[in-house]
């Protein structure tokens, strides 16, 4: 019961400071400049893609066109790249004038998991690559960007199954199954492969 009760107190200590800074001057500034920031991202992402050329019109022909297709395929990170910059900007005036920047800096992170989500759905076409990289590298790099991998990786390590000498974790036994499950994708890809290789073989 002490543990519980030891939870309720940090719940209400949670809940205390988030209502402290839900009612600060500050914390209002820093929305404020979070909503300028990813607005003017828009109007210049839009911008972009309709005044130049390799983003507004989509290439069929020419010398260069896996060029112009790549430059092209980017368009969907320019509003991303723009908001990570602006919120940057916001972040400096933030600071500068209300002294306080962490709830852009908030918003930033989240700015550069939304770019990582979108060259993973824009460049990584195998369904399986795709999903290990949504479920599996998206949330670390949330993790990592907000400063949270290491506490994470510690609560899971502390998980832990003892059976003599033998200590499973479940950080180990995510490792695990991650690593079985990518072997057994190469295992299918190669075997697939070598099949391929000995069917176009008529002799």
């Amino acid at each position: 019961m002490a543990g519980l009760g030891d939870l309720e107190n940090r719940a209400l200590q949670l809940f205390r400071l988030l209502a402290e800074w839900a009612a600060s001057p500050a914390f209002y500034a820093q929305l404020g400049a979070i909503v300028v920031g990813v607005a003017l991202a828009h109007i210049a992402a839009a911008q972009f893609r309709s005044r130049i050329a390799f983003f507004r019109d989509e290439p069929s022909e020419g010398p260069l066109l896996k060029l112009h297709r790549a430059l092209y395929g980017c368009r969907d990170l320019i509003f991303p790249l723009l908001t990570i910059f602006f919120l940057a900007i916001a972040a400096e005036i933030a600071s500068a004038t209300v002294g306080a920047a962490w709830l852009v800096r908030l918003a930033q992170s989240a700015g550069v998991v939304f770019l990582l989500y979108s060259i993973i759905t824009r460049f990584v076409s195998h369904p399986i690559v795709r999903s290990l990289c949504l479920w599996l590298g998206i949330p670390v790099a949330t993790l990592h960007i907000f400063g949270w991998l290491d506490e994470t990786v510690a609560f899971l390590d502390g998980l832990s199954l003892e059976l003599g000498n033998i200590r499973l974790s479940v950080y180990f036994l995510l490792k695990a199954a991650i690593a079985a499950a990518v072997l057994f994708w190469l295992g299918r890809i190669s075997n697939s492969a070598g099949q391929k290789v000995i069917r176009g073989r008529e002799s």
